[in-house]
């Protein structure tokens, strides 16, 4: 629960633009005002959300120049696939960066003597809405519908129905992500959404059951680059993933075959050094 204080620079950073980013990064901001403000003003919060979303963009340009200087780029990529293949590589170059970077940060803080509790098979997270961008939803819905990724095509379905709100006060069978196994595992994993490989705790994992634990304080770890290069994907056009999913699943069309050969040519030349 946020307290008072918290809640009114969090109200003010949003009134000022600072929009669609993760409970983690706002608190992170948070922390940040408390730390160096006496008195938060309207005024300094503009600030500090012109700051925030000036780094975004600016790493979200930084991806996109980086897939336009690869070899495949430059050399096999038709001129009338680039406009949908841009973004869509720019995810993928994004999802690489944040990996690397959540595993170098996740290095120091381990050896700093923070315990990470998050684990295999504690699916408690995926149980909870999940933003991410029209770019995302779209590579998600190409891996479904050329890959031969499993979903359970039901269950999305009845998630049609609920917002944010209603998504956390439903119950745990229904929020349950349309990717999680009956193993609890993830069938997604490698092309999961950027808030999903940003997100981690270190408080015990029983607390994230927030069925059984609901009101009980939940410890996320929040490193500052990682939900930066997240929030390329989640500030801009962001929304819940079993909308975006199904919008852009029932949008594909024969065309989208030849961006996901392309896509994955495109993958498979970096992992060859070409």
């Amino acid at each position: 629960m946020l307290n008072s204080r918290t809640m009114e620079i969090q109200n003010l950073l949003t009134a000022a633009g600072l929009v669609n980013l993760s409970s983690t990064m706002m608190m992170i901001v948070s922390q940040h005002v408390l730390l160096h403000f006496k008195e938060f003003t309207f005024e300094d919060a503009v600030g500090i959300a012109n700051e925030i979303n000036g780094s975004i963009s600016e790493r979200a340009l930084h991806m996109r120049n980086w897939v336009q200087q690869t070899p495949y780029w430059r050399e096999s990529v038709p001129e009338k696939l680039r406009g949908k293949l841009l973004p869509l590589l720019a995810v993928l170059a994004t999802h690489k960066a944040l990996d690397q970077e959540l595993s170098a940060e996740l290095k120091k803080i381990r050896e700093e003597g923070v315990k990470i509790s998050c684990q295999k098979k504690c699916s408690f997270c995926c149980h909870y809405p999940v933003s991410l961008s029209d770019t995302e939803a779209y590579y998600l819905a190409l891996m479904l519908k050329v890959g031969g990724l499993p979903i359970d095509e039901e269950l999305l379905e009845a998630q049609q129905s609920l917002g944010s709100a209603a998504w956390m006060l439903a119950d745990s069978e229904k929020t349950r992500c349309v990717f999680l196994s009956k193993e609890k595992t993830c069938m997604v994993y490698h092309s999961r959404p950027s808030s999903c490989r940003s997100y981690m705790v270190s408080s015990s994992p029983e607390f994230c059951d927030q069925d059984k634990y609901r009101g009980q304080k939940v410890e996320g770890i929040g490193l500052l680059e990682v939900e930066l290069l997240s929030s390329t994907q989640s500030s801009f056009g962001g929304g819940l993933l079993p909308h975006k999913l199904k919008k852009a699943f029932t949008s594909l069309t024969p065309e989208d075959l030849e961006v996901f050969v392309h896509m994955t040519s495109w993958h498979k030349s970096l992992r060859v050094g070409n």
